[in-house]
């Protein structure tokens, strides 16, 4: 892909997310043509249909959360103690949880009742989560597994706090929640 083609494709992308994450965000390929100046057939070119699209949006947050979850952990090992701090700390980051809670809630408008646990779109979350529980399960023996587990769990409950606006946690709560799960890993 040339430079300029994968420009293109993460201008729409990037449109298509600031779509889905506005409080009344309806995602269209036609609202994605007119919001990023690129022309239907450009968008077609890389993205056939709308679903191609949101598994790619999908994908950039993924790629983001990893992102800023790898500069976090870089120095740990696959399922140390560390990568779960990080993986914590990289999860209730303030801007990462506003912006999953944002294009959750945008997805859920887009699919409504159609949201099903088939989507393609779900897949790459699946694997996320998938590898993460796999590399709790490689530095752990069955009780720090278990305790990682229970903390990466907690800390996914966040995000669904924020998507369904159950409850509004303060900084300070938050801060104490966050030191009160770290305790649960193990040193």
């Amino acid at each position: 892909m040339t430079t300029r083609s994968a420009d293109t494709r993460d201008l729409l992308v990037q449109t298509a997310l600031r779509i889905l994450t506005e409080e009344d965000g309806v995602l269209t390929l036609d609202a994605v043509v007119s919001r990023s100046g690129i022309s239907k057939g450009g968008l077609t070119h890389h993205f056939p249909t709308r679903e191609a699209l949101v598994e790619a949006v999908v994908g950039e947050i993924i790629r983001q959360f990893a992102s800023l979850a790898g500069q976090a952990s870089q120095s740990a090992g696959v399922g140390t103690p560390e990568e779960t701090r990080a993986y914590v700390e990289s999860s209730l980051e303030p801007s990462m949880r506003v912006m999953s809670a944002d294009l959750a809630r945008g997805l859920v408008r887009l699919y409504g009742s159609d949201f099903r646990k088939d989507a393609p779109f779900l897949d790459p979350w699946r694997k996320l989560f998938s590898n993460r529980l796999n590399q709790f399960r490689q530095g752990h023996d069955l009780e720090g597994f278990a305790k990682a587990a229970i903390v990466a769990l907690a800390t996914e409950c966040f995000v669904m706090i924020d998507v369904f606006n159950l409850f509004e946690f303060s900084d300070e709560e938050l801060s104490a929640i966050k030191r009160e799960l770290l305790t649960h890993i193990q040193p």
